[in-house]
């Protein structure tokens, strides 16, 4: 789709779905709008939006955010993109790129938020986002089997509390660039459980978890994974902290302590993690491949189980 010079106000071309190959918007003086419901663009697709006096430079770019591609976005009008803080009373449920754009304003989610696994939801934004009332379901797999490369960036730099469970999946194939990071380092608090479901690692993104009452489950199967930045800060652990499936699972919860529930190490080589972890309430169960010391482990309240000890080490 070419247009140059026009006075349209928006794409509104008479159709209810647009599919276009490229999208070349040029010195078109009335265009204000980009987003419209039906509009189809190929993710490999670069854009071309230039010298728009009415639409503003951020909104272009926020358009951008939903497709892949070089894209040249200039001289459009340069006033800010402010909004007002939204609160969502219900759930957020973001699939598609035009929901991100639109909600980017949301301050607080009285129920939900969801990010689902559409193939053109490439970047979910939400700056402004403090609070989740009831879970929160993100999903960093990139959902088009076209382009298994690539990966679902989700920024949530603002969040602190979720009043129920996190869950994150990041499921990657071997064209990925290693690595993740889950991009909310404020948050403080998680009602509920926290569970992470990982092929590719370093993963980041949580240093501001302290304290965490719940339980933890981080899983793969994953090859090589460090974590030494997904929870760097983290010391106390009230539930079940569980992690499994991992061939070198390297650094994790560096700074924990205690466990208030089980310690479940499972199908692991090289833990090489719990450095200074002293006391676990519950029990102990291990089943691994291989495993470094608990060096500092010292109290344990409940039972001792172990599932695998020909290349175990409590020493």
């Amino acid at each position: 789709l070419i247009l140059e010079g026009t006075q349209l106000s928006a794409l509104d071309l008479g159709a209810s779905v647009l599919h276009v190959a490229l999208l070349d918007l040029r010195a078109n003086p009335a265009l204000t709008t980009l987003m419209r419901p039906g509009l189809v663009i190929p993710l490999s697709s670069s854009l071309t939006i230039v010298d728009h006096p009415a639409l503003r430079q951020c909104d272009a770019q926020a358009f951008a955010l939903g497709h892949a591609g070089n894209h040249t976005i200039r001289g459009n009008n340069p006033a800010p993109c402010t909004c007002a803080p939204i609160h969502v009373p219900g759930d957020l449920i973001l699939d598609e790129p035009a929901d991100a754009v639109t909600h980017a304003c949301v301050e607080s989610v009285g129920g939900s938020l969801v990010v689902q696994n559409h193939p053109r939801l490439e970047q979910v934004t939400l700056p402004l986002l403090t609070s989740v009332g009831h879970s929160a379901e993100l999903v960093y797999t990139f959902g088009n089997p076209a382009r298994q490369g690539d990966k679902r960036v989700i920024t949530l730099p603002s969040l602190v509390s979720i009043g129920q469970d996190l869950t994150m999946e990041g499921d990657f194939t071997a064209l990925a660039p290693m690595g993740l990071s889950v991009g909310m380092n404020s948050l403080t608090s998680v009602g509920g459980s926290i569970e992470l479901y990982a092929t590719s690692g370093t993963l980041s993104g949580l240093s501001g978890l302290t304290h965490h009452a719940g339980d933890i489950h981080v899983h793969g199967p994953n090859l090589d994974v460090n974590g030494s930045q997904l929870m760097p800060n983290l010391t106390e652990v009230g539930g079940t902290l569980r992690v499994e499936g991992f061939y070198a699972f390297t650094n994790f919860f560096g700074n924990v302590e205690s466990v208030g529930g089980n310690l479940e190490i499972i199908d692991l080589r090289n833990q090489g993690g719990f450095a200074k972890l002293h006391t676990v309430a519950g029990d102990v169960v291990l089943r691994p491949e291989f495993m470094s010391p608990l060096a500092r482990l010292a109290s344990v309240g409940g039972g001792l189980r172990l599932e695998n000890t020909a290349l175990l080490s409590l020493d």
